[in-house]
């Protein structure tokens, strides 16, 4: 009977000291050690975005629907030796054959190995928001909305262009930005400094979105600055008009005048 050897690389690092960090939202950053690992040690963009994708999908994912990933339109036996070729430069980045595991025919991540990635953190932090705010634990949930925020360095992977980068990087920064909105809200009546920050990041993001600009205009009122929400309202209507983003609804309308009232 074999036994099977522990992580030599990874070993007692999960959810504690993890040795491997990933950082996905912004730049990526892939540090061992407290080292980063540079480009030039990965020999290849995809041994990098292989790992990061293993990493997403937590199961095991198969070496056909890698290859459609990474190698579109390849044919299939030119796009399975280039993921063999992908796994062994990861593996050697790395130190270590432990993290990518051969499974069937596919690949998966060895969750016993210790890891840290931000967008898991990140997901994790906006669940748990979600269920404080819902069970009205307010101080919890608005701890967890600031957690959030401090991983979120920008748009996830924002230097690839690959279909499922740019797919996941909108979803993300949708969840972000509903985050900056529910966070501002809470904000109002605690500290109208930090939401007016709050209002202000998620209106640069979410220019298209009309609830960004009625939480930025709220954030102005409760600081009595009846000319920004005005000016706030004139900037929504000029986007508007510019073909970028969508006609005022009446409910932002009726925030604008909510906020005029207020400041009556």
């Amino acid at each position: 009977m074999t036994v099977q050897s522990k992580p030599k690389v990874f070993e007692t690092a999960f959810h504690r000291h993890p040795r491997l960090r990933l950082r996905a939202l912004g730049d990526l950053e892939i540090s061992l050690d407290g080292e980063v690992l540079g480009q030039g040690r990965w020999e290849s963009t995809n041994s990098r975005l292989l790992l990061v994708y293993l990493l997403l999908h937590g199961g095991h994912v198969s070496q056909e629907k890698l290859s459609r990933i990474f190698w579109p339109g390849s044919p299939e036996f030119k796009g399975h030796r280039s993921l063999i070729t992908t796994v062994y430069r990861a593996r050697k980045a790395l130190g270590s054959t432990e993290l990518i595991v051969r499974e069937r025919d596919g690949y998966r991540i060895n969750a016993e190995c210790g890891y840290d990635f931000d967008v898991e953190r990140f997901q994790e932090h906006f669940r748990r928001a979600q269920a404080y705010l819902c069970s009205g634990e307010l101080d919890r949930s608005l701890a967890e909305f600031r957690k959030l925020r401090e991983i979120y360095r920008g748009d996830f992977l924002a230097e690839f262009h690959d279909q499922w980068c740019t797919d996941l990087a909108r979803g993300l920064r949708r969840r972000y930005l509903s985050a900056l909105i529910m966070a501002t809200g809470q904000l109002l009546a605690l500290n109208l400094g930090e939401s007016l920050e709050w209002a202000l990041e998620a209106n640069r993001l979410g220019r298209e979105d009309e609830n960004s600009w009625a939480v930025l205009m709220k954030a102005y009122a409760f600081r009595g600055d009846r000319s920004r929400v005005e000016k706030t309202f004139r900037e929504a209507q000029k986007y508007v008009d510019s073909g970028v983003g969508a006609t005022p609804q009446h409910s932002l309308r009726s925030v604008y005048h909510g906020c005029l009232r207020r400041l009556v």
